[in-house]
Protein backbone atom coordinates (compact mmCIF):
# COMPACT_ATOMS: atom_id res chain seq x y z
CA UNK A 1 0.00 0.00 0.00
CA UNK A 2 2.99 2.62 0.69
CA UNK A 3 4.72 1.62 -1.93
CA UNK A 4 1.16 2.73 -4.23
CA UNK A 5 1.21 5.35 -2.36
CA UNK A 6 4.76 6.25 -3.47
CA UNK A 7 5.55 7.49 0.63
CA UNK A 8 7.75 4.56 1.71
CA UNK A 9 10.34 7.66 2.06
CA UNK A 10 8.44 9.36 4.64
CA UNK A 11 9.15 6.67 6.75
CA UNK A 12 12.49 5.92 8.71
CA UNK A 13 11.33 2.32 9.07
CA UNK A 14 8.35 0.21 8.43
CA UNK A 15 7.43 -3.18 10.49
CA UNK A 16 4.99 -5.46 8.78
CA UNK A 17 2.78 -8.13 10.73
CA UNK A 18 5.41 -10.70 9.43
CA UNK A 19 8.35 -9.31 10.75
CA UNK A 20 7.39 -9.85 14.46
CA UNK A 21 6.35 -13.17 16.12
CA UNK A 22 3.43 -11.66 18.30
CA UNK A 23 0.31 -9.12 17.00
CA UNK A 24 -0.87 -5.79 18.66
CA UNK A 25 -1.81 -5.61 21.71
CA UNK A 26 1.40 -6.73 22.69
CA UNK A 27 3.66 -4.16 22.39
CA UNK A 28 6.50 -5.94 20.32
CA UNK A 29 5.50 -4.64 16.44
CA UNK A 30 5.92 -0.92 18.32
CA UNK A 31 9.01 -2.27 20.08
CA UNK A 32 10.74 -3.40 16.85
CA UNK A 33 9.68 -0.26 14.72
CA UNK A 34 11.41 1.86 17.31
CA UNK A 35 14.81 -0.53 17.47
CA UNK A 36 17.79 1.41 16.02
CA UNK A 37 15.59 5.07 16.04
CA UNK A 38 17.39 6.73 19.76
CA UNK A 39 13.48 7.59 20.09
CA UNK A 40 12.55 7.88 24.17
CA UNK A 41 9.64 5.83 24.77
CA UNK A 42 7.62 9.10 26.08
CA UNK A 43 8.57 11.02 22.65
CA UNK A 44 6.44 8.07 21.15
CA UNK A 45 2.74 8.87 19.82
CA UNK A 46 0.85 5.69 18.50
CA UNK A 47 -1.86 6.77 16.40
CA UNK A 48 -4.57 4.05 15.94
CA UNK A 49 -8.10 2.83 14.61
CA UNK A 50 -8.48 -0.35 16.74
CA UNK A 51 -8.47 -1.00 20.02
CA UNK A 52 -5.31 -3.15 19.53
CA UNK A 53 -3.58 0.36 18.52
CA UNK A 54 -4.87 1.82 22.03
CA UNK A 55 -4.09 -1.08 24.24
CA UNK A 56 -0.35 -1.34 22.42
CA UNK A 57 0.57 2.14 23.13
CA UNK A 58 -0.50 1.67 26.46
CA UNK A 59 1.47 -1.54 27.06
CA UNK A 60 4.73 0.31 25.27
CA UNK A 61 4.16 3.39 27.84
CA UNK A 62 3.37 5.93 24.67
CA UNK A 63 0.92 8.26 23.99
CA UNK A 64 -2.10 6.72 22.32
CA UNK A 65 -4.17 8.87 19.94
CA UNK A 66 -7.10 7.14 18.72
CA UNK A 67 -9.19 8.18 15.37
CA UNK A 68 -12.68 7.69 15.23
CA UNK A 69 -12.93 8.00 11.95
CA UNK A 70 -11.74 4.36 10.64
CA UNK A 71 -13.46 1.07 10.84
CA UNK A 72 -13.62 0.75 14.74
CA UNK A 73 -16.75 2.36 16.29
CA UNK A 74 -15.76 5.51 18.43
CA UNK A 75 -17.82 3.86 21.66
CA UNK A 76 -15.52 0.95 21.33
CA UNK A 77 -12.48 3.03 20.97
CA UNK A 78 -13.40 5.07 24.30
CA UNK A 79 -13.72 2.22 25.99
CA UNK A 80 -10.02 1.38 25.38
CA UNK A 81 -9.11 4.35 27.01
CA UNK A 82 -6.87 6.39 24.59
CA UNK A 83 -4.82 9.27 26.04
CA UNK A 84 -6.14 11.45 23.17
CA UNK A 85 -8.64 11.01 20.16
CA UNK A 86 -9.30 12.76 16.30
CA UNK A 87 -11.70 13.00 14.57
CA UNK A 88 -9.64 13.77 10.95
CA UNK A 89 -6.01 13.08 10.31
CA UNK A 90 -5.85 17.34 10.46
CA UNK A 91 -6.16 17.53 14.19
CA UNK A 92 -2.76 15.40 14.87
CA UNK A 93 -0.87 18.53 13.74
CA UNK A 94 -2.97 20.59 16.18
CA UNK A 95 -2.23 18.12 19.30
CA UNK A 96 1.63 17.83 18.61
CA UNK A 97 2.33 21.09 16.41
CA UNK A 98 6.19 20.45 17.26
CA UNK A 99 6.56 17.06 16.38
Amino acid sequence: ILEGLHITSAFRKIVAAEDVAQRKPDPAPLQACLQGLEVEIGDVVVVGDHVNDIQAARALGAISVAVTYGMTPAGLLWSAKPDLAIANFSELAELFPSR
